[in-house]
């Protein structure tokens, strides 16, 4: 609430409801509202940052100073994936859980799919069909290869990656959507980071130079925290 006191001006019942004078020096606020202003004077990468673990975030401003002020000004300017929300949600993990980092390249270039996190395709919710990989996760190649990786990493592919040889495969035991094979992945510590947390319109490489010093100095501090 916010009370006005030795104020030069009438009661506030006998003012018109137009306009009420006061003086910034004589207004009392609550703690909310003046957080609401401080909040208005973040820039929208700090407001982003918030939505990391409060465990990363100290990490995350020190790597924050390392991005050139130019390219923060032009990331308000114009559309990029996967936008300021989703852009620290890899960090959504407490540090002091993260055992493995898992690296991607850069987020998927389609609005729908691009979630901030390394790999997981937020478009695709059934990984298989009968004829092997669900058509959603074998359009997107990053995933496609990922899927295949795990499935020879568990002896259940060899050299033949087909699709028929996926249908060919007894998949009871398997994991049938993809968010619950992410969310499992979150759980056992993965740290699902792209190189550059930014896909701008045309700008890959753009974006991949910026970020590099970003990610020097983020695996620095966890070599640092989680040096086993």
């Amino acid at each position: 609430q916010m009370c006005i006191r030795d104020s030069p001006y009438p009661p506030l019942h006998e003012l018109k409801p137009t306009v009420i004078f006061a003086r910034a020096s004589c207004i009392i606020s609550g703690s909310d509202t003046i957080n609401a202003l401080a909040g208005m004077l973040m820039s929208p990468i700090h407001t982003a940052l918030t939505r990391a673990h409060v465990t990363w975030q100290p990490i995350l401003e020190a790597c924050i100073q390392t991005l050139s002020p130019a390219y923060i000004e032009n990331l308000s300017k114009q559309p990029w994936l996967p936008g300021f929300e989703m852009l620290f949600n890899a960090f959504s993990i407490a540090l002091t859980d993260t055992h493995y980092i898992l690296l991607g390249e850069s987020p998927y270039p389609r609005e729908a799919s691009a979630n901030g996190y390394a790999f997981w395709d937020a478009a695709v919710s059934g990984i298989w069909s009968e004829t092997g990989l669900s058509t959603p996760t074998n359009r997107a190649t990053s995933l496609r290869n990922f899927i295949k990786m795990l499935l020879v990493t568990n002896g259940m592919l060899g050299d033949d990656r087909s699709q028929p040889s996926i249908a060919s495969l007894n998949k009871e035991s398997l994991i049938h959507d993809l968010p619950t094979l992410f969310e499992n992945m979150l759980a056992e510590g993965f740290l699902l980071l792209n190189a550059s947390l930014v896909l701008s319109d045309k700008q890959p490489a753009i974006d991949a130079r910026a970020w590099l010093p970003f990610m020097e100095i983020l695996l620095k501090h966890i070599a640092i925290a989680r040096p086993s």
